[in-house]
């Protein structure tokens, strides 16, 4: 009896347990149905969003266009004159999304039409900005209008003396041609001023030490003073020569002429001094008999001392070091024009040998372009 209350008892366990297995099966298929489905909305919220933004993109380049279209059609309706006016005042005030070069070509097309001329003189008069679009489209203006517009002309060459700063040299030129027409001797005066500004007075000659300390950096992106000599020379022959020309024909401008005559002269007698080969220059020369005398006997010193190096080093061991300070040594006045001193420690040992004066062929057509356009000058000034 008690065994089969037993079994009976564990009937009614696995009768139970079966159900519950039941129950949690029904759940469990509940939950992934109820997952499913909230993946299902996920995706079609995705689907909705992408959608959406697609939908913002495309009516957001809409009204882009829509937008450009209408400055289009409002720029379309509005006169040259008005729109180009416009734009410069924006491009003078910093408006870095006009762009210089198309607008100086319009606005230059239509310079020769005097009202548009000092409507464009109005606006460069508001601001100091823009030094180069403002100094070319003055000049512009000034020359143009000398002879037609004299007025234009004088307010013109007022912004571009008074107000425009960094003028070229090439500028002031073409300006004193219009200051010689008008006759205005206040203008000339500061235009000379300017222009002795702008064309700087040579430098004097380097000594023998400035000079090797140039020939150091002989690669150095820094000119030289031969070569702010040659460029001064040369702006004088190009464009102060014919602005004393322009100036010197108008009688009420013989001031400003003499005044411009006494810096040229000063800046041509500082020339003199870069037109001559300084003494130190011989000393190239002296470094190609060395090398001469060297010959075979030290091809590696013969190579350096024919080349535009100035310093060099030579590491070939005690012996080689020794031997190279023995083949120098033995040279005809050799200290005068190059050193050799050891520099290092153990292997790293090393002669250095460096150039006491150096001079190259640009120097030599510097100076002979230099002493041409010298003479040039003062023919002209006779």
């Amino acid at each position: 009896f008690a065994r089969s209350v037993a079994v009976e008892d564990a009937a009614s366990a696995v009768e139970a347990r079966g159900v519950e297995a039941e129950a949690a099966e029904r759940a469990l298929h509940a939950a992934e149905q109820q997952l499913k489905k909230a993946k299902t909305e996920r995706l079609r919220a995705q689907r909705a969003e992408a959608a959406a933004e697609a939908e913002v993109k495309v009516r957001r380049e809409a009204k882009e266009g829509a937008a450009a279209k209408l400055s289009q059609a409002r720029a379309d309706c509005m006169p040259d004159d008005v729109r180009l006016l416009a734009l410069l005042e924006r491009h003078v005030n910093g408006d870095v999304a006009v762009a210089e070069s198309p607008l100086f070509e319009d606005l230059r097309g239509m310079l020769d039409h005097a009202p548009f001329a000092a409507s464009v003189l109005r606006v460069l008069e508001s601001t100091t900005g823009c030094a180069r679009i403002r100094g070319v489209l003055v000049v512009i203006v000034a020359k143009r209008h000398a002879a037609d517009e004299p007025e234009l002309a004088r307010r013109a060459v007022g912004v571009a003396l008074g107000t425009v700063r960094d003028l070229t040299l090439a500028q002031l030129e073409i300006l004193s041609r219009v200051v010689a027409k008008l006759g205005d001797a206040d203008a000339a005066s500061t235009l000379v001023s300017l222009a002795l500004g702008a064309c700087a007075m040579p430098p004097p000659p380097p000594t023998q030490a400035e000079a090797l300390e140039r020939a150091a950096a002989l690669y150095s992106s820094t000119p030289t003073p031969l070569q702010k000599a040659a460029s001064t020379a040369s702006e004088i022959v190009a464009k102060l020569v014919p602005m004393w020309q322009h100036l010197g024909a108008h009688a009420a401008l013989e001031g400003a002429a003499a005044s411009l005559l006494g810096g040229v002269r000063e800046r041509l007698a500082a020339l003199d001094a870069h037109a001559e080969p300084p003494a130190h220059e011989s000393r190239s020369r002296k470094l190609e008999a060395l090398a001469e005398a060297v010959g075979k006997a030290h091809p590696f010193l013969r190579d350096f001392l024919q080349s535009e190096q100035v310093a060099t080093e030579f590491n070939a061991g005690k012996a080689g070091r020794m031997t190279l300070h023995r083949v120098i040594d033995a040279l005809p006045a050799v200290r005068s024009a190059i050193s050799h001193e050891s520099s290092g420690w153990g292997t790293d040992r090393k002669l250095v040998l460096r150039k006491r004066g150096f001079t190259t062929e640009a120097d030599v057509a510097l100076r002979e372009a230099v002493r041409e356009a010298v003479l040039a000058a003062r023919e002209a000034f006779k």
